[in-house]
Order: C-alpha cells, then structure tokens, then sequence
C-alpha cells in the first residue's frame, strides 16, 4: 500500500482556500479519482507573542484568542516536504502550528509474487479415486524450472542441494530481487523459494530456516514481464510512429 500522512494545520477563516490550494498543488488532497479532499472545523487558538514578533493578528506582549479554523488533508508520504514547504508560504502567521501524522493502511490482498501448493499427479496405476498423488522431488522441479525459464543453469543453496529427491509442497515465487521476501516465504510454509538473486545475509536466512533457494539471476527471471509488456505494446499499435510524431513535434 502507498504511504500516506495526513497533514494538520490553523489558520485564519480568510486564508483557508488561498492554504489549501497551495497545500493541493503540492500534491495532497488526492483520494482515489477525487482532488481538493480535506476537512475543516471551528476553532479557537491562543497565543502570546514575545517581544520581536509581529503577530498578524493581535498585538505583542498580551494574551491573543483567534478564531481559526482547523485544517485536514491526506497527502502521499513522499510529497511530505513539498506539502509542508507549500503551507509555510501560504500561511498567514509568523510560526505556523502544524502536525504531521502517517497513516496505518489495512492490509490489501496483493502481492508481489506467489506462492503454489503442489496439487499432484495422480498414479496411473492407482485409481482416480483413490487420492494417491506422487510427491514432487526436487529435481524434477528443478528440471521444470529450468526448461520454463529457457536455463541451463541454476543457482541452488539449502536443503535442496544436498537431498535432491527432497519432497516440495509449497513453492514460493517472485521476480528480480527476492531477499526483501525470504521471512514472507517461510511464513507461507514454503520448501523452496524461486526468485532473481538473493543477497548473503538473507541466503543464511532462508538456510536457517530450511527453505531451498532456487537463484536465476535477475534479468532471467522477469523474462515473462517483459515478454508481457511487449505483448501490450504491440497491441496498442504503431508505438514507434507515436514517438517519431512526439519527436518531431519537439
């Protein structure tokens, strides 16, 4: 899920759209297909200005009471410097109070690989019925996984490399970088994990953990990415045509 904060501030009633116009520009306010979202309220803030201040309302060196209003926006974690720098210069006040807060996001069902459990190829000798199914060796998956990627080649390391008739029942899988998911692998009751490259640390991991590691080096395993994206591309249409316009247009 993308990072998201929600940005807080006071301002006078008179200054509240010049604010969040400005607040908007820089990115907040975004929720979904949805621009501008925010929400404001009644206030009263209090302040006591020192000697070299220049309070916009009020006077120094006396208790003030302003009516403000209290205002709310969700902004993408990434834009929090500009949301911030855009408030400074659209407030009125000489110290603008403000509070930043990041926001907890629900889990979503989305991943960035897979993990299969081994359904089983049933005996030809035993009835369909039956419900015997032959267990998966590591070879022959190891087999598998090279003819698919197109390989001749692996890297391997854990207990697979030692036992190559370990059974497999659940396979983890995901493109490019995989050290990032080695613990969510192993959480998913993964006996092998397939990905791009895995770094030293995280190898050790995954060994600790009993998990086999099936390495194919990055660019190998996002073969079928990119496989996919020229697909699209080709049925868009003359993509070559639209940059050569965009060039000369330039």
């Amino acid at each position: 899920s993308q990072r998201l904060g929600k940005f807080i501030t006071y301002v006078p009633e008179k200054n509240l759209e010049t604010l969040r116009e400005a607040v908007c520009r820089a990115g907040a306010g975004k929720i979904g297909d949805y621009t501008q979202c925010s929400f404001s309220f009644d206030g009263e803030g209090t302040f006591f200005g020192g000697e070299s201040t220049k309070p916009v309302v009020g006077r120094a060196g006396q208790l003030e009471r302003s009516r403000e209003k209290r205002f709310e926006v969700v902004f993408p974690w990434k834009a929090l410097g500009e949301v911030v720098a855009a408030a400074r210069s659209a407030h009125p006040y000489e110290e603008m109070a403000y509070d930043v807060l990041e926001l907890a996001q629900p889990a979503r069902p989305l991943g960035y690989g897979f993990v299969g459990k081994y359904a089983g190829i049933h005996n030809k000798a035993a009835p369909m019925d039956a419900g015997e199914v032959e267990p998966l060796a590591f070879h022959k998956l190891l087999d598998n996984v090279k003819q698919i990627f197109q390989l001749s080649s692996v890297t391997v390391a854990g207990p697979g490399l030692a036992d190559s008739k370990m059974r497999v029942q659940n396979l983890a899988f995901s493109p490019g970088s995989g050290s990032s998911f080695v613990s969510a692998a192993s959480a998913k009751g993964a006996d092998v994990y397939v990905c791009g490259e895995i770094g030293y640390h995280q190898m050790l991991e995954a060994r600790q953990k009993g998990m086999t590691l099936v390495m194919l080096g990055h660019s190998y395993s996002e073969r079928f990415f990119v496989e996919t994206v020229a697909e699209w591309c080709e049925a868009v249409g003359p993509v070559r045509k639209v940059f050569e316009t965009v060039h000369e247009t330039k």
